[in-house]
């Protein structure tokens, strides 16, 4: 009698104990989610103050995100700025992107090295499933940037072919449901306003329908002389720009809903950000990688988390603070399936987290006092910038530093080094200084490339 009431008791136990863990196994399990547009600028989005309505979907989910009014890529294009991204770290200090040319004309590359843990690995270590989804040649396993992802798909892209973003979301999106029992980090990645700008059937035409040209606009050097002899000309590229923009906005706001619908948002940790912007003809020039204006380096950042306290923030921040940010907003809604592994020291991250200010309000004297950092430009002389606000400093690699006032002149139109000679030496002491510990402490070497991979880069613009 008192073994058949023992074993009763142990059967419901076990009955319980499975009955526990199948409702585990059934809940809703949190996601990160990563997305960032290649070439986005921030004054291109309703939310950000455009008046074309390239943007209403994000428009729509701003109001329930934290969404910050001066976030600036740490580069001009795209291989530092992702690697400050994944890294949490300056671009002289991660490396990526560096590149030199020996003495039979070989372009060598420094790729993301393995020095620094990247957030795909950190989230791997923590416990959650993670996948990434790219369509840059530079974001290739080539360069390094796959690292630490299960799965990474990456989409060959040249300025003619590339993965839209409507095949992005469908592959994240596929790949969620694959996993609802997991926790799972993705990084997606689209490139849709990336030059050529070719609209696809369902924006092509909403804003460059009545104005004189002709889709797609292809050939940066045809477009920059074209658009800075004629209005009209910068007019129609601007507008196929913009419906660029607009086909991104549809399939992010179609993927947040997807995540809304699902109950997964309820669990989620989503970003939405750019890797840098692209210049119009503001100073000159059109396209990326040549200048550190802010047409370049204003990029959006939105984050919404069920913590997160929805507004408008005008903190001064970098994207290398997502990674940080990230971390901590993980840890703090408990979502770490398991133990965190020492993957590097705090000191070798640059990027503050932004989590207590975006969810308590807090901020601390280390962000609201700091400087940021810009390195790397792809064409030309390299240049850097630093950002003490309101006061930015330019150097042009090729010629004497620059100082604007972002507040007064936000158009960055009227230099006044000359009339600040004291504010810019100690910028420009300050900016070379860091540049050249972060130098110091790269520890990456470089990489040549096969002649696909170079021809994919040529097409892009990247390589003469």
């Amino acid at each position: 009698m008192h073994k058949t009431r023992a074993r009763i008791g142990i059967a419901l136990t076990l009955a319980a104990l499975l009955i526990s863990l199948t409702a585990r196994a059934q809940a809703p399990q949190p996601v990160v989610l990563l997305i960032v547009v290649d070439t986005l600028r921030a004054d291109r989005l309703g939310c950000y103050g455009h008046t074309r309505p390239t943007s209403p979907g994000l428009d729509r989910w701003s109001e329930r995100a934290a969404i910050f009014d001066h976030a600036f890529a740490p580069s001009g294009w795209t291989a530092p700025s992702v690697g400050s991204i994944l890294t949490g770290c300056i671009p002289p200090r991660h490396g990526f992107g560096a590149r030199k040319i020996d003495a039979t004309g070989v372009i060598e590359w420094t790729p993301l090295g393995d020095a620094l843990p990247t957030l795909a690995e950190r989230m791997a270590a923590l416990g959650f499933r993670t996948a990434g989804f790219v369509t840059n040649p530079f974001l290739s396993k080539e360069f390094g940037a796959g690292r630490g992802f299960h799965t990474y798909s990456y989409g060959e892209a040249s300025n003619r072919r590339i993965r839209r973003a409507d095949t992005g979301v469908r592959l994240a999106w596929t790949w969620l449901e694959r996993h609802p029992n997991e926790a799972t980090f993705v990084f997606l990645h689209m490139m849709d306003p990336h030059m050529d700008y070719d609209p696809p059937k369902a924006t092509r035409g909403r804003f460059t329908g009545g104005l004189a040209g002709r889709l797609p606009v292809r050939g940066v050097d045809r477009v920059r002389e074209e658009g800075l002899a004629s209005a009209a000309r910068r007019e129609f590229v601007s507008a196929a720009y913009d419906e660029e923009v607009c086909f991104v906005d549809m399939q992010i706001t179609r993927l947040l809903d997807l995540l809304e619908n699902s109950g997964r948002m309820q669990d989620a940790i989503v970003i939405v950000t750019s890797d840098h912007g692209e210049e119009m003809f503001e100073h000159g020039g059109f396209e990326h990688g040549h200048s550190l204006h802010q047409e370049i380096l204003r990029v959006p950042l939105m984050i919404w988390a069920p913590s997160v306290r929805a507004g408008r923030y005008d903190t001064r921040v970098s994207l290398v603070d997502i990674l940080p940010t990230v971390l901590e907003g993980v840890r703090a809604q408990g979502a770490t399936p398991k133990a965190e592994a020492k993957l590097s020291a705090p000191s070798l991250l640059d990027g503050i987290s932004l989590w207590p200010l975006i969810t308590e309000g807090k901020t601390s004297e280390a962000l609201e006092d700091r400087s940021l950092l810009v390195h790397g430009t792809y064409h030309g002389a390299e240049q850097a910038a630093l950002v003490d606000w309101p006061h930015k400093l330019i150097l042009p690699g090729d010629g004497p530093p620059r100082l604007y006032h972002l507040v007064d002149d936000p158009g960055e139109l009227d230099d006044r080094a000359d009339d600040d000679a004291r504010r810019t030496d100690r910028m420009r002491a300050d900016l070379e200084e860091r540049i050249r510990r972060g130098e110091l402490e790269r520890r990456s070497g470089p990489i040549t490339l096969d002649a696909e991979t170079l021809e994919r880069l040529r097409s892009l613009g990247y390589t003469n």
